[in-house]
């Protein structure tokens, strides 16, 4: 397992496709310069949209294990209370006074972040003291964290013609399929997560399980061979050459002449002869 960030960076040319405004400006110019956030009010929200969700979270039920962040911002008047503030479903995670114009913080690591999926509501708050007040926010990055696992599939012997996973680099919350395809003749045993094959997990060609760091091994019994069986010799349907008796051709292509009154029997079996 590792941790692996995914980042967002919303500047004027991107911030409507990813910030919708609620009582404030999205993506305009503020005295000359285009800027993420303008204020129209006191308190104005930057609501991040579902385009800008999927960019961060992998999937639906991934949670951040921490957050960076960076909010550039400043105001036509340097108060204390004229600031741009990142929230998490309400919850202030991130604050950046106008007078400092640029705040960073990296590993973030409020309940807010940690507990938070794609359904949570993210938005940039623009504050300021009074409506006489300019405020804007020129840039907004936000960076989430979250654990990315390392998945594998082995086959053990020779009954398991192909042994796969669906992803081998899963993220938190991803689901995995292990599939396994037999050889021909072949009776599947299951998924083993040890390489001996003890610990059995599924008796399915097709696995499917929450990612995690796992390596399974797929295991058929390949059938024994069907003997074949020998064929055995028979007289049956042999070709035999003719017998003759007393100085007459024999079924050995021999010559043989013995007195009538002698009793002979004459065996053939391939070309040899026996005589009695």
């Amino acid at each position: 397992m590792r941790v692996e960030g995914r980042q967002l960076r919303i500047v004027y040319d991107n911030a409507k496709q990813y910030l919708t405004a609620d009582n404030c400006a999205i993506g305009v110019e503020s005295y000359g310069n285009g800027v993420v956030i303008k204020s129209t009010a006191r308190s104005g929200y930057a609501i991040f949209t579902d385009a800008a969700k999927a960019f961060l979270f992998p999937n639906a039920v991934a949670k951040p294990v921490k957050a960076d962040s960076r909010i550039g911002c400043g105001a036509s008047i340097k108060n204390k209370n004229n600031y741009c503030a990142l929230e998490f479903g309400g919850t202030e995670v991130h604050k950046v006074l106008c007078s400092d114009e640029v705040g960073e913080q990296d590993g973030l690591t409020s309940t807010a972040i940690t507990g938070a999926t794609s359904a949570t509501t993210i938005r940039y708050h623009l504050h300021i003291n009074n409506v006489f007040i300019a405020a804007a926010c020129s840039v907004g990055q936000l960076t989430l964290y979250f654990n990315r696992y390392s998945c594998a599939a082995n086959a053990v012997g020779n009954g398991i013609a192909s042994a796969t996973v669906s992803d081998a680099e899963p993220w938190d919350g991803d689901n995995v399929t292990f599939t396994a395809t037999l050889a021909a003749g072949a009776v599947f045993d299951g998924w083993y997560s040890d390489a001996a094959c003890t610990q059995r997990v599924s008796t399915s060609l097709s696995y499917t399980t929450t990612a995690a760091d796992l390596t399974l091994y797929a295991k058929a019994t390949q059938a024994a061979p069907t003997p074949v069986q020998a064929s055995t010799s028979s007289a049956q349907g042999r070709r035999y050459r003719p017998l003759r008796y007393g100085g007459k051709q024999t079924a050995c292509g021999r010559n043989r002449t013995r007195p009538q009154s002698r009793r002979e029997r004459i065996i053939e079996w391939g070309d040899k002869c026996e005589h009695y």
